[in-house]
């Protein structure tokens, strides 16, 4: 065989266009395969740099993470305080779209992180003041760390605790 083929077959040339590419691998190749390696092996470094920083935040940081862990009693209760929001929210505001998921999710965030509500005498409140809490709830939740913001208290906080 001819250098030029022994070249081509060793990986220094590339075997469709003859070009060079580089030292040999061992195995014919092409410009498009090396760079699909190189990309590959430059996504792979991406990635250990993501792992690596996302481990030194994780390390400094002070966990955010919201509790959800409300009693089975507590979360029956929030579940019909939600249902009946979804009924004022369309008694009051019927073009607006109300989430029912939503408000639940962010009554029950309330609730476990750092302002219990007195549930049952919310859930007998009249619209007024239902509708306060409920839905100033849903405007000033920070939903990172389920703390209300804004100075915002709700009516029905337990006393002493909010």
């Amino acid at each position: 065989m001819g250098d030029i083929a022994e070249m081509m077959l060793d990986g220094t040339l590339d075997c469709v266009t003859g070009e060079y590419i580089g030292d040999p691998c061992g195995y014919p190749r092409t410009f498009e395969e090396d760079e699909t390696h190189a990309t590959a092996a430059k996504r792979k470094k991406r990635r250990r740099k993501r792992r690596k920083k996302n481990m030194r935040k994780k390390e400094g940081a002070v966990s955010n993470s919201i509790s959800f862990d409300v009693s089975c009693s507590d979360a029956g209760i929030i579940k019909a305080i939600s249902e009946r929001a979804v009924e004022v929210a369309f008694k009051y505001r019927p073009d607006s779209e109300f989430d029912f998921m939503s408000c639940q999710m962010d009554i029950t965030a309330t609730h476990a992180n750092g302002n219990p509500l007195r549930l049952l005498e919310l859930l007998e409140a009249d619209d007024f003041n239902f509708g306060h809490d409920v839905f100033g709830i849903e405007r000033h939740l920070d939903r990172n760390t389920g703390k209300l913001m804004h100075g915002f208290s709700p009516r029905f906080s337990k006393r002493g605790e909010a």
